[in-house]
């Protein structure tokens, strides 16, 4: 005698269900690490370079965990440097008294000798130049639109 049945119902739901989240993550896993990407590229792009150093202390992280996926563009070091030309600095600074090299002396070249500056107060005028912000801000209907894609697209294989 052949029998044969299906299994309906809860259970097939069941499967279902258990499998949407993998899907999913893997979906999105994708886009965010494609999108990090391209805003790393961005940032570069639009980021003062007149030494390079601020280009070299730039990367792109990418982290996942049991219940998180996320990508970031940050800086590395000199994080107060960044800062004043992300946000601008026009704040009066104090500058301690120190000593440093000095091989000139009214235009007149000298031989280098040690001197001691005494403490002053200095007033940058830097403008700001959002780098980090404006490439978010120019990128965020692009990424709502790939991850809302992801999503859908996780939710039609189900």
């Amino acid at each position: 005698m052949d029998i044969q049945y299906a299994i309906e119902g809860d259970r097939v739901a069941g499967l279902r269900f258990e499998q949407f989240p993998q899907r999913l993550r893997a979906r999105l896993e994708a886009a965010i690490q494609e999108l990090t990407e391209r805003l790393y590229a961005r940032v570069i792009g639009a980021e003062p370079d007149r030494t390079g150093k601020l280009i070299g202390d730039t990367v792109e992280v990418f982290r996942e965990g049991d219940n998180y996926i996320s990508g970031r563009v940050r800086i590395t070091s000199d994080f107060g440097k960044a800062a004043a030309l992300e946000y601008g600095a026009h704040n009066p600074t104090k500058v301690r008294a120190h000593e440093m090299s000095l091989n000139h002396f009214w235009r007149r070249a000298v031989a280098p000798r040690m001197v001691m500056v005494g403490a002053y107060t200095r007033t940058p005028n830097i403008a700001e130049r959002r780098f980090l912000r404006g490439s978010l801000e120019a990128m965020r209907p692009e990424i709502e639109a790939e991850l809302q894609a992801a999503i859908a697209e996780a939710q039609a294989e189900t």
